[in-house]
């Protein structure tokens, strides 16, 4: 059975200490909640990139310009407009509407992958570890690891300068 343990730290460094005593074991898993994003808490616990921009260009830049554009064609080639000897299908028209329209599927398409990668569903409870001063200054690590290191874990934390809470 395994068992969550996570210490509130007033400080990055002291984090950051606490971090890497736990990497060097190996046998937990870290989880960080912090103020500010910070990239090099990050790449210590070892948090994998997100693929939220290749969704954005994908649903919004290449999916959204594309099926525009391919309806702007499809009207103009549909009823046939009479454009007097100017070709009917032509780009020039259509490239402020395409550039509004690639800018709102790459916004709606940016907030569904938050959504599905970041897991920020609506129905997901709030985190029973959360501490209100995560949102100001402080960071939280929750650590989560077999039951019988529980006590090896706190001290651990305790003595990297954290409040520690089970």
């Amino acid at each position: 059975m395994s068992t969550t343990v996570s210490g509130v730290f007033a400080h990055r460094d002291s984090l950051l200490g606490a971090i890497a005593s736990l990497r060097a074991r190996g046998d937990c898993q870290l989880e960080v909640m912090m103020p500010v994003p910070d990239h090099e808490v990050l790449d210590a616990i070892g948090h994998p990139k997100t693929p939220v921009g290749w969704v954005s260009l994908a649903g919004g830049g290449l999916i959204g310009f594309l099926a525009v554009t391919g309806f702007f064609m499809w009207t103009h080639a549909k009823w046939g407009l009479l454009t007097g000897g100017k070709p009917s299908v032509s780009l020039p028209p259509f490239v402020i509407v395409a550039f509004e329209m690639t800018v709102l599927f790459t916004g709606i398409s940016t907030l569904l992958g938050i959504f599905a990668f970041c897991k920020l569903h609506p129905l997901k409870q709030t985190e029973p570890h959360f501490d209100p001063r995560a949102s100001e200054d402080h960071y939280v690590l929750i650590v989560e690891s077999d039951e019988s290191k529980a006590a090896e874990l706190t001290s651990i934390l305790a003595k990297a300068g954290a409040e520690v809470r089970q």
